[in-house]
């Protein structure tokens, strides 16, 4: 499902987008603040019960969008990472 604001869409993360967040994710404004993810080979799709979103701008992908939710019965909790770059 594609989520739609009044300036920036949010798409459902695909296998084609992978390349782009990847790239997103060394650049240096991202690894200031988190790691440049090579140790997970598996990024965007590193944990399965979560949901992504790309966000877009125009008609470039400039980040992610991700929401878990942990239903542990003694720590429950849910999470929203949200990591953007500048736009080319």
């Amino acid at each position: 499902m594609e989520l739609t604001g009044n300036q920036v869409p949010l798409s459902p993360v695909s296998a084609a987008d992978t390349a782009e967040l990847v790239r997103i994710r060394r650049t240096p404004e991202v690894t200031a603040a988190w790691d440049d993810g090579d140790g997970e080979p598996d990024f965007p799709f590193e944990e399965p019960d979560c949901q992504r979103w790309c966000i877009v701008l125009g008609r470039q992908v400039i980040g992610i969008i991700q929401a878990c939710q942990e239903l542990s019965p003694k720590y429950p909790h849910a999470s929203i990472d949200v990591t953007c770059s500048r736009p080319t």
